[in-house]
C-alpha cells in the first residue's frame, strides 16, 4: 500500500494502521495505588509561542550562511538527504531540507519528508509515562511489576538487589544489560515473543539503581506499562494522548505496509554502491525506536519541550505541564558510554573538550565547552539518523534528520552554535529580576554613595553578618564608595533565580561587579554579596606590565620591579611556560586594578589572547607574584 502525498493521508496510513493490530496483554488490572495528587495535565492543545522579534530577525539574517553550512556538512559526511529545524523560544524560525529522498528519483528533501528517528522515540514513550503519572495512574517509584506482572519473575543479580521501578526503566538504571546494538535484532518481535523472552530470564549488568546502562528492552517494557495502565494499545494511547494534542499530523508508528510516497531512503555503502537499508517493523520494541516523522513535526515536538522554559504563569497547553517537561530534562543518573571515554580531553588545536552527561526521564543532559545543561537525545536506525538538542538557558533548539550518514554530529551543532553566537542570536532577553533583588541592588548603590548604618542593617541579614568571613563587608563597602565615587547600574540585573543575581555598577573612576544572594525567608534580605571592583591602573602598574611582557618574550626580568621576598626564579619559570603556550606577546590594554593590590592586563600573543594578572606588594606596589590564563567570559563553562 502506498500512502498518497499529503499530511492527512500520511497520518491515516501511519496512525490507524498500527492501532488496529495491537492488543493489551495484561488481563490483571493494576492494584489500587492509594491517594495520589494528580498534576492535572493541560486540556488545551499545544500552541507554540512566538520568538522575540529581534532575535528572530538575527536568525533569519543568518539563513544563507546556515544553508551553506548544512550543504557543506551533507557533502562532507556523505549523507544523501537531511533536514534541519532551528527554534527560538518555542517558535520554528528556520526549517530546511537538503539532498534527495532517494538517489533514483532525485526528489528533493523538504520539511514534510518522512524519516525514521530511532531512539528519539524514547522521549515520546517517556512523555506517555509521565502523562499517566500526572493523572495519578502510576507512581514512578513503584515496582514496575505493579503494572507489568510478568516482571515479578525476574530475579535481580544479587539477593539484595531492589525491585526494578518505573523510574529505573526511565533513567536507564534498571540493571538490565547494555543492548544498544542488540536492539536492532529485536525488530518485529511480538508481545508473546517478548513474554517468552522474559520468562526465560534476562542477564543483568548490575543491581537496579546502581549505574546507567542503555536499555532498549527497558523502553519496550515501558511501552507495555503504558498499554497495561491505559487499557489501550501503546500506539493508540500515544496517537491520541501525545501526537494529537501536539498537532503532529505526520507522525506515528508503522506496523502494517510501509508508506513510501514521502519516505526518505536510507542507504549503506557497499564499495562505490549505495544499497537501500531494509526496513522491518519494530513490533513490540517500537517504544524504543519506532517513530516515523517529518522535520516539521519533529521541530514542533522540540518546540513543545523548549517552551517549558522559563517557569512562568502562562496557561498550560499540550499533553503534560511545563514542570513535568523540566523534570524529565533534569539529569538523574550519571551517564558514561564506556570507561575508556574521557570526560575531559584536549582537542588537536590544544583547546579543552568537555563532555559530561547525565540521563533524566527519557532525555540526556550534557555539558560541553560550547553548551551548558544541553538537553538532547539522538537516534539511529540503519540508514537513518536523528537528534534533538535544546539550550533552555538561551531559548534555542536544533533538530536534525539525515539518511545514510549522520548530519547531526556534535561538531555540526558546535558549528551552528558558533554561527548563532556570532550573529547575536544567543543573546536572549533577560527575564525581569525579582523585586527584592532590585531593592537590594538599589540599597547597595545608596550605601556606596553615602554610608548609612541603619540602611545597612535593614539591607543585610543580621544573623549572616555574625560570620567571620563577612567581618570586612561594612568597611569594604565604605572603602569602595570612597575609591569609586558616584556609581549607577550598568544594564539590568542578570537573575540567577528569584533570590540570586549579578549586576554591574559603573562609577566615576571604575566599575564594580556584584553577585547578590538573598535569604530564603520572607521578606528576603541580603545574606551576602560577592564583589569585584575595577579601578584605573597606575603608571607603575603599566611599567611592571611592560617589563613582564618583555621578560615573557625572553628579555631579563628587572630586579628593581620585584618586591622583597618574591621568587625571581619561579617567576621567570612561569613566564617561560606561558611563552611556550602563547608565543611572543604584545601588551594590548590594561583591564583593571581591583583595589586589592592586583592589576590585570590583556596581551595579544601569537597563539591567542592572554590575560596577565600581577599581585603587588601592598606597601611598595612592586611585583610579588603573577599568573596568566586565557581570558574567560563570565559564566563560561571551560577555561584554560
Amino acid at each position: 500500500m502506498k500512502v498518497r502525498d499529503g499530511l492527512a493521508a500520511l497520518t491515516l496510513g501511519i496512525l490507524t494502521s498500527c492501532a488496529s493490530g495491537a492488543s493489551v496483554t495484561s488481563a490483571t488490572a493494576p492494584p489500587t495505588l492509594g491517594p495520589l495528587a494528580p498534576l492535572a495535565p493541560p486540556s488545551a492543545p499545544f500552541a507554540p509561542p512566538l520568538a522575540n522579534a529581534g532575535r528572530k530577525a538575527k536568525l533569519l539574517a543568518l539563513a544563507p550562511q546556515l544553508d551553506e553550512l548544512y550543504r557543506a556538512r551533507l557533502a562532507e559526511v556523505g549523507a544523501t538527504g537531511g533536514a534541519v529545524g532551528i527554534l527560538l523560544e518555542g517558535e520554528i524560525v528556520y526549517l530546511r531540507g537538503f539532498g534527495v529522498r532517494d538517489v533514483a528519483s532525485r526528489k528533493p528533501i523538504d520539511p514534510d519528508t518522512v524519516f525514521r528517528i530511532g531512539s528519539v522515540s524514547k522521549t515520546i514513550t517517556a512523555l506517555s509515562i509521565m502523562r499517566l503519572r500526572d493523572q495519578g495512574k502510576l507512581v514512578l517509584d513503584a515496582p514496575a511489576a505493579t503494572y507489568l506482572p510478568a516482571l515479578r519473575a525476574l530475579a535481580g543479580p544479587t539477593k539484595d538487589s531492589p525491585p526494578i521501578t518505573v523510574r529505573h526503566l526511565l533513567t536507564m538504571t534498571s540493571g538490565l544489560g547494555y543492548d544498544d546494538l542488540w536492539g536492532a535484532v529485536t525488530f518485529g518481535k511480538t508481545e508473546p515473543e517478548l513474554a517468552a523472552y522474559l520468562a526465560r530470564g534476562v542477564s543483568f549488568a548490575g543491581a537496579a539503581g546502581e549505574r546507567y546502562h542503555y536499555s532498549n528492552l527497558g523502553f519496550a517494557l515501558l511501552g507495555r506499562i503504558v498499554a497495561s495502565v491505559s487499557g489501550r494499545s501503546f500506539e493508540q494511547y500515544v496517537a491520541s494522548e501525545v501526537f494529537a494534542p501536539l498537532g503532529l499530523s505526520s507522525t506515528g508508528y508503522v506496523t502494517g505496509p510501509l508508506p513510501t510516497e514521502r519516505l526518505a531512503t536510507g542507504y549503506y555503502r557497499d564499495g562505490e554502491q549505495l544499497v537501500p537499508e531494509p526496513i522491518e517493523s519494530d513490533g513490540v520494541f517500537a517504544p524504543a525506536g519506532g517513530v516515523y516523522t517529518t522535520a516539521r513535526d519533529l521541530a514542533r515536538y522540540a518546540a513543545f519541550q523548549l517552551a517549558a522554559y522559563p517557569p512562568r504563569d502562562d496557561p498550560e497547553t499540550g499533553p503534560v505541564r511545563r514542570s513535568t517537561l523540566r523534570e524529565m530534562h533534569a539529569g538523574q543518573a550519571w551517564a558514561r558510554f564506556g570507561d575508556d571515554l574521557a570526560i575531559l580531553k584536549r582537542n588537536p588545536d590544544g583547546s579543552a573538550a568537555l563532555s559530561a552527561m547525565s540521563y533524566g526521564l527519557g532525555w540526556s543532559q550534557q555539558t560541553t565547552c560550547v553548551a551548558e545543561a544541553m538537553v538532547q537525545h539522538g537516534g539511529y536506525e540503519p540508514g537513518y539518523y536523528a537528534v534533538i538538542r535544546l539550550l533552555p538557558r538561551q531559548g534555542i533548539g536544533l533538530v536534525m534528520l539525515s539518511t545514510t550518514e549522520n548530519l547531526g554530529q556534535l561538531r555540526t551543532f558546535e558549528q551552528t552554535a558558533a554561527l548563532l553566537r556570532a550573529g547575536g542570536v544567543f543573546d536572549a532577553p533577560l527575564p525581569p529580576a525579582s523585586a527584592p533583588l532590585v531593592a537590594a541592588r538599589d540599597a547597595v548603590v545608596r550605601l556606596l554613595a553615602s554610608w548609612d548604618a541603619e540602611l545597612f542593617t535593614r539591607t543585610f541579614d543580621p544573623q549572616s553578618m555574625r560570620f567571620s568571613f563577612l567581618r570586612n563587608l561594612r568597611t569594604d563597602i565604605q572603602r569602595m564608595g570612597r575609591e569609586q565615587g558616584a556609581c549607577r547600574p550598568d544594564g539590568d540585573i542578570v537573575p540567577m533565580g528569584l533570590t540570586q543575581g549579578r549586576f554591574r555598577l559603573v562609577c566615576e573612576r571604575g566599575s564594580i561587579d556584584f553577585v547578590a544572594y538573598l535569604t530564603p525567608g520572607v521578606p528576603p534580605v541580603l545574606q551576602t554579596i560577592e564583589y569585584h571592583q575595577s579601578l584605573p591602573v597606575t603608571e607603575q602598574d603599566q611599567a611592571a606590565a611592560r617589563a613582564l611582557t618583555a621578560a615573557l618574550n625572553g628579555q631579563p626580568l628587572a630586579s628593581d620591579l620585584l618586591a622583597v621576598g618574591s621568587d625571581r626564579a619561579a617567576l621567570e619559570k612561569r613566564l617561560a611556560k606561558l611563552h611556550g603556550s602563547y608565543g611572543d606577546c604584545e601588551l594590548d590594554a590594561p583591564v583593571s586594578n581591583n583595589g586589592k593590590h592586583e592589576a590585570t592586563f590583556r596581551l595579544h600573543c601569537a597563539e591567542g589572547p592572554l590575560e596577565l594578572t600581577l599581585r603587588l606588594d601592598p606597601k611598595t606596589s612592586l611585583i610579588a607574584d603573577l599568573s596568566g590564563a586565557q581570558p574567560r567570559a563570565y559564566g563560561a563553562v571551560c577555561a584554560e
